[in-house]
């Protein structure tokens, strides 16, 4: 039987090769042309390309929470075009070796360039780059949503190609030079020289091109001018180099450049940088900034362009209404024709200035005004100084109502009094790192009482071993006190008792959860730092920080981080950017936090508080018609330097700032996020001043009517007051309160649980039945923590006095000397002496049990007669 022959295998590869090959053609055809469909598509509706023809600019628009236009963002532009052949060989050499190295060589785009700067981006290494000259010029010639996608990349690239196939190199990079950004109102080199040095493009030096060129990545930030030479300087010093690695000059050349002076023009006070001068809009324009270069991949100057030329409409979340309140307030206070300058100066120019000044500074509104000499002499308040910022925000969004950046209500690029520049909060840092630790972590409740009475700390400094904190009424110790009074009068020594107790690791972790940042390194630290109970920090809390920890409390225990963009939209209405919801995070419980909203009311209610009566009737003026409807507390600094209020009403939460920038130039102190080295503390005590670089038991004074803190209260009042009248209110908001039958008062929404008792003013405990009812009060408890009977009061003794020598009787006093007395138990207290030798005590030392035994009956009567006391 014959075999069927085998089919040979090549003859099988060949048709299977063939086969391939075929639907490889066909795939390969379909895919071009779909390609080309698809890049046609694109670019179809692209008109012919000129070098004239650059995109038309439309301003964007910043609106408030209700769609009322903030301002119009558009380019202020100063430009003025000069043939290539007048521009220095090293400039266009600077400006090819920094922007497209390979810009004789490509035809438009470098596919190299290209995927390199994907790569880094795709990595994290890099954000900018890829686009050559042609194509940065070709951006201009077109107007797309901002997005970074394929469709504006093909169409950009599209668009450069038909350029360098119409123009030569010389007539793209010519147009390139005349009309990049580069900082302020300069569009074009010419107009950049002149703005910045005062002379022609022709007739700038190697430094002073590099310098120019060194800024084209984020001309606003690295622009030469007065307080930014040093970020000008180090993108000169790079561009210079890379002059060097590329061969265009020489080692010698760069060096000669480096060692040039350079001198800046004189600016022209009638030109606007920017028409981005609001504080507010500067701090809207930054994050649209920073998210368009984060999110869309191109640099800084080409996202500061498309923001005032592209047609945006940012949607923000800040109240015109309210804003307007705040400046109004500001300006009340500040320069009105009875505001505080203007009485200042008014009294000074009717009296004697140095003796009238010197008499308004010493009062409790005014001790913040810092005055100077003029040629005759006399005292003379200070133009510059001082500055004020306000901040408010919504409780349970965090959204920003309120950005007031200064006095002059328009921003200056740099100085951010809200949300960069450090201050210290003074007393305003106690219910962050004392009370609400104590009440949290200690084991304490509002009626827990501490003795305001004389104590030393150790300060670790040879020179000065030991420190005792004073009142702000310096020589006065108050003795037994409640948590509500330490509160509403600021007492100083009771602050640092408390905080030393929760233990200065476990406050700073706690108030660490409410957003603030404390210094933990370094040879100047917040660790084991007494001062920080008072304020003292080693760099301080921006406001906008501030605020939004005390929201924790006006929000029932829940941190929201404050924001203020919503959502940014093209000019054709398309939604480019949507904000998600804030960080939002539990930190307290929602008893805690009405329990430190109710202490706070005691600082604006109390008369030893905020609303004290203040020179010129600031305080009762402004914060007396909120009493009970607005909660918060004052800080102020030993150097009078800072002032701050910071407090909420059930609608806002709001924090203002006074002081001064600095007392001479006017810059900030510290600034987030680029900190300088803060300079040594300096701790004040009654003795003089302590230097103490780690702040171990120094501290700052502060008080109730401690200096400026009225007239930054007067500004927080006024801003409620100006804007409830604005939307026609007249019944101002209060917190949310409940009638209790049982005890006849209103208290706290009944779903929180709380109790109501009775409690010993001097020891937060039961009272006993040798508690005087003048010593008992009442006050809200968390159910579990209230006084019970069973731990009754046992600060109330009845103990043996010699009447003779007011102590404790002794086994020889004569019983006709002896009386049994009602008083109070304490722990012995430092001895702490005034200025004049004197022993300080505690205002009701009176009261208190005797340290020792009757000093004059030591010995048995020699008459023989009994010496029995009383009771033994």
């Amino acid at each position: 039987m014959a075999t069927k022959p085998k089919m040979k295998p090549r003859r099988n590869h060949v048709r299977l090769l063939l086969t391939a090959l075929y639907w490889g053609v066909i795939i390969a055809f379909v895919t071009l042309t779909a390609g080309l469909g698809y890049g046609y598509s694109l670019v179809y509706d692209l008109e012919r390309p000129t070098l004239t023809a650059a995109r038309p600019a439309e301003s964007s628009t910043v609106l408030d929470v209700h769609g009322e236009v903030i301002t119009q963002l558009h380019a202020v532009q100063h430009r003025i075009s000069v043939p290539l052949a007048q521009m220095p060989e090293h400039l266009v050499e600077a400006v090819v070796v920094m922007e497209d190295i390979r810009f004789y060589e490509h035809f438009g785009f470098s596919p190299r360039d290209f995927v390199r700067a994907l790569w880094l981006t795709a990595t994290g290494q890099d954000r900018q780059g890829g686009s050559t000259i042609t194509q940065q010029v070709a951006r201009n010639r077109i107007l797309d949503d901002l997005r970074f996608s394929v469709r504006r990349k093909v169409r950009e690239i599209y668009v450069a190609f038909r350029l360098e196939q119409k123009y030569t190199k010389a007539e793209i990079l010519e147009a390139y030079l005349n009309e990049i950004f580069l900082g302020g109102s300069a569009y074009g080199f010419q107009a950049a020289a002149q703005q910045y040095f005062g002379k022609n493009v022709s007739d700038l030096t190697l430094a002073e091109s590099a310098m120019l060129v060194g800024v084209i990545p984020a001309p606003n930030a690295w622009r030469p001018r007065e307080g930014n030479m040093e970020a000008a300087m180090q993108r000169q010093r790079l561009v210079l180099s890379e002059l060097v690695r590329h061969g265009r000059i020489t080692e010698a050349q760069r060096q000669a450049a480096l060692d040039t002076q350079i001198t800046l023009a004189r600016a022209r006070q009638h030109e606007p940088e920017t028409s981005l001068t609001n504080y507010f809009v500067d701090h809207v324009v930054a994050q649209v900034r920073q998210w368009i270069v984060n999110t869309q991949r191109i640099s800084e100057q080409e996202a500061d362009d498309y923001i005032l030329r592209g047609g945006l409409t940012i949607h923000t979340t800040l109240d015109l209404t309210m804003q307007r309140a705040a400046q109004q307030a500001a300006l009340e206070i500040f320069t009105q024709p009875n505001g505080v300058l203007e009485r200042l100066r008014r009294h000074a120019r009717d009296t004697d200035p140095n003796l009238e000044i010197r008499r308004l500074a010493q009062s409790p509104d005014f001790e913040w005004a810092r005055f100077t000499r003029n040629p005759r002499g006399e005292l003379e308040l200070s133009g510059l100084q001082p500055q004020v910022s306000a901040l408010f925000i919504e409780p349970s969004s965090g959204a920003i109502r309120v950005w007031l950046g200064g006095r002059d209500m328009v921003g200056r690029f740099g100085i951010d009094r809200v949300s960069r520049e450090q201050n210290q909060p003074g007393s305003a840092i106690k219910p962050l790192v004392v009370y609400g630790p104590a009440l949290a972590l200690g084991g304490r409740t509002i009626a827990s009482t501490v003795d305001d009475a004389p104590v030393t700390f150790p300060t670790g400094d040879p020179t000065a071993p030991e420190f005792s904190p004073r009142n702000f009424d310096v020589n006065t110790f108050h003795g037994h006190t409640s948590f509500r009074t330490g509160m509403a009068r600021s007492f100083n020594v009771m602050a640092v008792k408390l905080f030393q107790s929760v233990g200065w690791q476990r406050a700073l972790n706690w108030a660490e959860m409410l957003g603030l940042r404390f210094e933990r390194t370094g040879r100047s630290n917040d660790n084991d730092s007494l001062s920080v109970a008072l304020g003292g920090l080693t760099k301080g809390f921006t406001l906008h920080e501030m605020v939004a920890a005390y929201n924790v409390f006006n929000n029932r225990g829940v941190y929201v981080a404050p924001h203020s963009l919503l959502r940014i939209t093209s000019r054709t209405g398309s939604v480019l950017y949507e904000a998600r919801p804030p960080e939002r995070r539990i930190v307290l419980t929602e008893q805690l936090a009405w329990l430190m909203t109710d202490l706070m009311r005691g600082t604006v209610e109390s008369q030893g508080g905020v609303v004290g009566t203040g020179h010129f009737g600031l305080r009762n003026a402004t914060m007396g018609r909120f009493a009970g409807q607005v909660s918060g507390k004052t800080g102020t600094t030993n150097d009078n330097l800072d002032a701050v209020f910071v407090g909420f009403n059930p609608q806002f939460t709001g924090g203002v700032w006074l002081g001064h920038d600095d007392s001479s130039t006017g810059s900030p102190r510290q600034v987030r996020p680029n900190e300088p080295p803060h300079p040594t503390r300096s701790i004040h005590t009654t003795a003089g001043s302590v230097s103490d670089n780690r702040a171990r038991g120094g501290m700052p004074s502060s008080g109730a009517n401690a200096v400026g803190s009225g007239t930054a209260t007067a500004i927080f009042g006024r801003t409620l007051s100006h804007y409830y009248r604005a939307i026609n209110v007249t019944a101002f908001p209060t917190f949310q309160t409940e009638w209790y039958e049982e005890y006849g008062v209103f208290g706290p929404p009944r779903r929180l649980g709380l109790v109501r008792q009775r409690f010993s003013r001097l020891s937060g405990k039961y009272p006993s039945a040798l508690t005087p009812s003048a010593d008992i009060a009442h006050d809200w408890f968390i159910r579990g923590t209230e006084p019970r009977p069973e731990d009754p009061c046992d600060m109330h003794v009845m103990v043996a006095i010699c009447n003779e020598s007011n102590a404790l009787a002794g086994p020889y006093c004569p019983p006709a000397s002896v009386t049994m007395q009602l008083r109070v138990r304490r722990e012995p207290y430092a001895e702490v002496f005034d200025t004049g030798g004197n022993r300080l005590h505690p205002v009701d030392h009176a009261r208190q049990v005797p340290f020792e035994q009757c000093p004059v009956h030591r010995a048995p009567p020699t008459n023989g007669g009994s010496s029995t006391p009383p009771g033994s």
